[in-house]
């Protein structure tokens, strides 16, 4: 029996590592946020702490040169942005107003000016999310060091990340710096360099988690600006385990601003080719999910030859209601379904081997049942023989945007050879025979009699 995985997926399997406090470890083909992006440059994204506000920057547009902050705003903490607008008041026509970032309150801003001859972080504070934010005051302890920008903070606000240009004593052009203080009322002290992350080349955009224990950064150290990530154990011991996301390149291009959602729901950063402006795009975890083709059946044959549909049950919980999954983005080896219903049919699995089956029926909770059509499956997977046991993965999303896949196993009942058209006699290979059945069929198409 030949085995082999048939994989037709609208939604890449990703690269594993950690996120924040998340456990999530796959993630979604990085989207571009259509509702945000513009033909110009549209970067450092900030996810506020509650998920309904993206904080970003805009710079170098037909009316505007200066950077200036916007924010887009979104009724839950999930789904597309449907409001966009600059806020105003925090920039000025003369200057760069950029890399905000807010505390969980949504009531204190963080970020960097370009003013003479320096280059401070600023820090800004409302009364209430309903009041406009006001220019602000510059952190003076660390913009003393002079070019310094990109800031970011632990949610307690207490440990600083900056980002520091040609400071003396620094590693490059563009180090990552960070500082401490007792409160948030006191001037931040224990200015260091990060020294054991840092290279000769460009380190820039810090996120850090809101622990102080995972440090996402930009670099630009292979060439191209590529995101990386560096933990630690404790909030006294120097970073390290430094990895590059490299799922997160941007072929011929950039990535850089990373910036992961404190739920471990999205991770948020900038891509641009080279020569083309900055956008931001977003990436989702992926959670896999149990399904059961031919439920009720153990093992699950597949008849090449039928003209029926395969029934596919997507296999709910206590702690997964199907009712959440958007039926229109359900794909099975890249195949939609053409019909669906709820109903209790089938028990998950215990054993993690996805060829693994079972006959148990309903276990008390409802099922996604799906209908698609066989010889569209069939098609899809290509040629097979008999006995052949097929992995169908199957792809989807929640309401919430949140990515789900699965997949379970098929043996092949007959054999499948799908038609090439390039076989033009039908012999089974494609050859100058063929060309010349074809040329021949042509010529004598091609004849006109008078």
């Amino acid at each position: 029996m030949r085995r082999k995985s048939i994989i037709v997926s609208a939604i890449a399997i990703l690269v594993v590592f950690g996120l924040c406090e998340s456990a999530w470890s796959e993630w979604s083909e990085p989207m571009p946020v259509s509702e945000v992006n513009t033909a110009f440059d549209d970067y450092y994204p900030f996810l506020s702490f509650d998920g309904r506000v993206l904080y970003f920057c805009r710079r170098d547009t037909d009316t505007f040169y200066y950077t200036r902050i916007y924010q887009a705003t979104r009724p839950e903490p999930y789904g597309p942005f449907t409001s966009v607008e600059e806020i105003s008041s925090l920039n000025n026509w003369g200057d760069h107003v950029a890399a905000p970032w807010v505390s969980k309150d949504n009531l204190r801003m963080y970020c960097f000016r370009t003013k003479t001859n320096y280059r401070p972080l600023t820090f800004t504070e409302r009364a209430s999310t309903s009041d406009p934010w006001l220019p602000g005051v510059d952190i003076s302890e660390l913009s003393a060091l002079g070019y310094v920008s990109d800031p970011a903070l632990t949610e307690d606000e207490l440990t600083i990340f900056f980002v520091g240009y040609n400071i003396p004593g620094g590693s490059g052009i563009n180090n990552i710096w960070t500082a401490n203080r007792p409160d948030r009322n006191s001037a931040f002290g224990n200015i260091r360099e990060l020294t054991e992350i840092n290279s000769t080349a460009s380190d820039d955009s810090p996120f850090i988690s809101s622990d102080g224990l995972t440090l996402y950064f930009s670099s630009n150290r292979n060439g191209s600006y590529q995101i990386f990530k560096a933990t630690r154990g404790s909030l006294s011991e120097p970073f390290g385990n430094l990895e590059h996301l490299s799922f997160f390149d941007t072929p011929g291009g950039h990535s850089c601003s990373p910036c992961p959602s404190y739920d471990g729901r999205a991770f948020y950063f900038c891509r641009a080719l080279d020569g083309q402006p900055w956008d931001i795009y977003v990436s989702y975890p992926t959670e896999r999910r149990a399904i059961d083709i031919k439920p009720g059946s153990c093992p699950n044959p597949l008849n090449v030859k039928s003209l029926g549909v395969l029934p596919v049950a997507i296999l709910g919980s206590q702690d997964f209601d199907v009712i959440s999954i958007d039926i229109a983005s359900i794909r099975l080896a890249g195949v939609a379904p053409i019909r669906s219903s709820y109903e209790d049919v089938a028990t998950p699995v215990s054993d993690a081997n996805e060829c693994e089956c079972s006959t148990e029926g309903p276990d008390g909770f409802p099922d996604l049942t799906l209908k698609f059509e066989t010889q569209e499956i069939v098609e899809a997977i290509g040629e097979v023989e008999h006995g052949d046991e097929l992995v169908l993965e199957f792809t989807g999303v929640l309401s919430d945007e949140t990515p789900i896949e699965g997949s379970d196993c098929v043996i092949i009942r007959g054999r499948h050879k799908p038609l090439n058209r390039a076989d033009f006699n039908g012999d089974g290979t494609v050859d100058m025979a063929d060309f010349a059945a074809f040329a021949e069929n042509w010529l004598q198409s091609s004849i006109v009699e008078y």
